[in-house]
């Protein structure tokens, strides 16, 4: 059993971050948000809704947010102000 068998746990984690909304545009794609954080190079995925309104907000008011993504699908999973 090797190191190699763990890749598909690290590879959909979970990450935490903190920073401050950049921008947040609709994707007509995928029928949701891009938003760009100032502390994540790529572009992250969220659906309307709570973690929506939370971004929202705090681009608004600039304030910081407490957020975590999931790395496979760079799609927001929680938001908090």
């Amino acid at each position: 059993m090797g190191w190699w068998l763990l890749l598909p746990f690290i590879a959909s984690a979970d990450f935490a971050f903190s920073g401050k909304v950049v921008s947040l545009q609709k994707n007509p794609l995928k029928n949701n948000y891009l938003v760009r954080m100032e502390s994540v190079d790529n572009p992250l995925e969220v659906d309307k809704g709570p973690e929506y309104l939370c971004l929202h907000k705090a681009m608004k008011s600039q304030d910081q947010v407490l957020f975590t993504f999931d790395s496979r699908l760079m799609k927001i999973r929680s938001c908090q102000q």
